[in-house]
């Protein structure tokens, strides 16, 4: 048994008992994913009241079903990882009791669990990550989203670590499963993400070609699911390309859209969002305008919890702050502190001294 056909019998259910509790219960989910964009703080609000609901129905699913969604809100809609993590290590633990035993989404919640690993710390929790994922893999029957969250979050690790073979290879399974898939809508929304970190790996690689290529097809899925963050990033991609391929009134009218898009939506950006936006101005040679879109990932990610984003940030300031000739002790002190906070800092600090005695560092795209 799927999600869907749990619910969909808990909606026949419901309509034959005349039981509108229940039915909202079956409809609350659909009605806060439509604000996710538009107004996250909404939908967290709508999943927060199915949790409420269920537990006063004495529903014990549909209990952990809001609360692991609540989980994804916090960590997806609003990037609100401290509190992410408190909760889906709480959701975790409940999912495991034997009670649960056939619950459709019982994989779900130990993804997002993983997911606020990899968002917060995936360098210190790398062991964890990793194990987790192969336990997933390995012991459980993985079908339809399921199958989608192990390729996304085992891409995401590779890309992370610095291994961008293996990002790549899990981003073409993702393609892969999404052309086997009946269900276009989990096919269109996944590809956007498969797209997204394609289109990051083809400009690290400085390949405009590819990097059409992928964000013309990422576009296109984002525009039919839809998705507008996605539309607007990948607008972003191809104002790179086409300025990088000396079309720049064509690159200009993709900034533009992207920017209008980004006016209207209020779900909190991922990393490669900012890179794209940053890659734009750098691609012209424009670092007072790139140092800007950093100081704003910066505030953007204060509080979040995103530890090892947080440190690539504060080192990407003190980079641009460099170039432009800038004064950046201050920024440099608040980078070190926030390294400390990884569980292994080493690599970042070394990083941070390079660029303190003046050693160029040109890593594109650090993640």
């Amino acid at each position: 048994m799927n999600t869907d056909d749990w619910i969909e019998g808990c909606r026949t259910e419901a309509q034959a008992r005349g039981d509108r509790h229940l039915l909202r219960l079956c409809t609350l989910h659909n009605e806060a994913w439509y604000y996710r964009e538009s107004d996250p703080s909404r939908a967290l609000a709508l999943y927060e009241e199915g949790s409420r609901l269920a537990q006063a129905l004495n529903q014990p699913w549909w209990h952990l079903y809001y609360e692991d969604w609540c989980v994804n809100a916090l960590l997806f809609f609003l990037y609100d990882y401290q509190r992410g993590l408190e909760r889906a290590v709480r959701t975790a633990l409940e999912a495991r009791k034997p009670s649960y035993e056939g619950f459709p989404e019982r994989n779900n919640v130990q993804f997002n669990l993983v997911d606020a690993y990899i968002g917060i710390d995936p360098e210190g929790y790398a062991p964890l990550i990793k194990e987790a994922l192969r336990y997933l893999e390995e012991e459980s029957v993985l079908e339809g989203q399921d199958r989608y969250r192990l390729l996304k979050s085992q891409c995401e690790i590779g890309i992370i670590l610095d291994n961008p073979e293996e990002g790549e290879r899990f981003a073409q399974r993702v393609l892969g499963f999404a052309d086997q898939d009946d269900n276009w809508s989990h096919a269109l929304f996944h590809s956007t993400f498969a797209y997204s970190r394609l289109s990051w790996l083809a400009w690290t690689r400085a390949d405009a070609f590819l990097l059409t290529d992928y964000a013309r097809a990422g576009l296109q899925a984002a525009q039919e699911y839809p998705c507008n963050e996605g539309v607007a990033e990948f607008l972003m991609w191809l104002a790179v390309a086409a300025r990088l391929a000396g079309e720049e009134t064509e690159a200009q009218g993709f900034q533009r859209r992207a920017m209008s898009l980004l006016g209207r939506i209020h779900i909190a950006p991922d990393w490669v969002h900012f890179q794209a936006h940053v890659a734009f101005h750098e691609s012209a040679a424009n670092w007072t305008r790139a140092l800007e879109i950093r100081a704003c990932e910066a505030r953007h990610l204060e509080s979040t919890g995103r530890l090892l984003d947080q440190v690539r940030c504060h080192l990407e300031i003190c980079r641009l702050r460099d170039r432009l000739g800038q004064p950046w002790q201050v920024q440099a002190d608040r980078t070190r502190q926030a390294i400390q906070r990884l569980r292994y800092p080493d690599r970042h600090l070394a990083r941070l001294e390079q660029l303190l005695r003046g050693a160029p560092d040109e890593k594109r795209g650090s993640p």
